[in-house]
């Protein structure tokens, strides 16, 4: 990727450790889930039912947000935002300039 600074990378690399931990907690804790309800439920599952697929779907909704937030950071569009406040922002500074006379005072029209 061009035009990278290493804040920009640092920031990428952290997202994305970020993302590989929760990923493994993720994983982990719905494993210990599922083995839950095997031993607990299985018998049973037409009482019980398919419970731990709530969590697992749930946090996999989560999961997957925080994924696309590492991995596809779309900077051209962060560029482009960046520069149309630059532009919004340097035009009213020249308004301003313009409005003022040589002594600082705002000219009122």
């Amino acid at each position: 990727m061009k035009g990278l600074n290493d804040d920009k990378m640092w920031e990428m690399a952290e997202k994305r450790v970020g993302f590989r931990r929760h990923f493994f907690v993720y994983a982990l804790i719905n494993i210990i889930i599922i083995s839950l309800w095997f031993f607990t439920s299985y018998k049973d599952a037409d009482k019980g039912g398919y419970w731990f697929v709530f969590p697992l779907l749930g946090w996999g909704i989560g999961l997957a947000f925080h994924y696309w937030a590492a991995f596809h950071d779309d900077l051209s569009s962060i560029e482009k935002e960046y520069q149309k406040l630059k532009e919004k922002y340097q035009v009213d500074e020249e308004v301003d300039a313009e409005t003022k006379d040589t002594s600082g005072n705002t000219r009122r029209f």
